[in-house]
């Protein structure tokens, strides 16, 4: 059975379309380890001309089979529990330090995270977690701002390129830090602190 829009027949174009749920069998892997789901499927039949298609909810509905099965979170739930917290995609991917693509496929159901992703986001639908990820990103914030302060003294620091000064920096943190606070006024610190607010986020803006 075909899976099409459900707006329109795929065979005569008409618009007059009746839909049934009936439960629906599918194979989710293969050889020995292939096991048999179930899920409710929609069905849509032509009162035209009588021609019958899945609608693309189903596939949803597969996917949900799918990650019960599994045992992780469903893409409903995934998207739930960011938006739950208020923040967008990529406020959660400053957060948690998941990339934003990655994010969006889990929530799409295009990719299924894996059992060790899967706990990291179980355990992100208690507050107290989630503000326990925010103090640990501001704690290396300010470490890595008090180190680039150390570094923009050094007496080598005059001689160094931007680049040179911003591969030193990303050495001591891949995820990069933005906005330091003002420490002092001293000139030296100027052009570092220049580098540094062309760098991602780190923490979420309060």
């Amino acid at each position: 059975m075909k899976h099409r829009k459900k707006s329109v027949c795929g065979q005569c174009g008409a618009e007059a379309l009746k839909v049934r749920r009936e439960l629906e069998y599918f194979t989710y892997g293969s050889g020995n380890r292939a096991q048999t789901l179930s899920a409710i499927a929609s069905v849509y039949t032509c009162e035209k001309c009588g021609y019958q298609f899945v609608g693309p909810e189903t596939e949803a509905a597969y996917h949900e089979a799918v990650c019960k099965y599994l045992g992780v979170l469903p893409p409903r739930k995934v998207k739930e529990l960011r938006k739950a917290q208020g923040l967008s995609r990529a406020e959660f991917s400053r957060l948690t330090r998941l990339g934003t693509a990655t994010i969006g496929r889990w929530e799409r159901g295009s990719l299924i995270q894996n059992p060790a992703y899967d706990h990291y986001l179980y355990l992100l639908q208690w507050e107290e977690n989630v503000e326990r990820l925010a103090e640990r990103n501001w704690a290396q914030r300010l470490a890595n701002f008090c180190e680039a302060e150390r570094i923009a003294r050094e007496p080598e620091y005059e001689s160094m390129t931007d680049e040179d000064l911003f591969d030193l920096l990303e050495d001591q943190d891949e995820a990069g830090i933005t906005s330091p606070p003002e420490q002092d006024n001293d000139p030296r610190c100027h052009r570092i602190k220049q580098i540094l607010s062309e760098r991602p986020v780190l923490l979420l803006a309060s």
